[in-house]
């Protein structure tokens, strides 16, 4: 979270394919926080207008937890 937040308004969504889903934040204007070349490359973090980070996640990374 950004400095300052908490996490109770963190928003995460996983994606089936999160190269895909960069690209198309990318052509869309959001601003990252973590991209995938840095770190771990199955998690990435835009801001939305509050400035609150909203992480996209590779979904398979998490094989069949909670099913």
């Amino acid at each position: 979270m950004a400095d300052g937040q908490d996490d109770d308004g963190q928003c995460l969504f996983f994606v089936p394919d999160i190269e895909a889903a960069c690209a198309r934040f990318e052509s869309l204007g959001a601003p990252f926080v973590k991209r995938l070349d840095t770190g771990m490359q199955h998690v990435a973090f835009i801001s939305d207008p509050d400035q609150y980070w909203i992480e996209i996640v590779q979904a398979d990374v998490l094989g069949n937890l909670g099913q």
